[in-house]
């Protein structure tokens, strides 16, 4: 792979960029389960796992409006889109 390719729009740059907002988001639906006054929120199984497709959110703003990466942002949005249909198809 090219370095120079690595940092513009390309969509292994929004599969690797997805990869690190969804450690991100289970890492803070993690913490937000340790604390006991929230586990009423986390009754239904799907809960945490549609709560760590949140940074994704921001990943999308940030490619496709600030930085004009269609590429990038494709790629997070699609990786968002498949994600929440295995979430809603596996976990039950």
């Amino acid at each position: 792979m090219d370095k120079e390719s690595f940092g513009k729009d390309s969509y292994l740059f929004g599969l690797l960029a997805w990869i690190g907002a969804a450690l991100l988001g289970f890492g803070l639906v993690w913490l937000l389960q340790q604390i006991s006054a929230l586990n009423t929120i986390f009754n239904d199984p799907k809960v945490p796992y549609l709560l760590t497709l949140t940074p994704s959110l921001g990943l999308v703003r940030f490619f496709l409006v600030n930085k004009k990466w269609e590429r990038s942002g494709g790629a997070v949005v699609v990786l968002t889109f498949l994600a929440g249909i295995l979430i809603f198809v596996l976990v039950k």
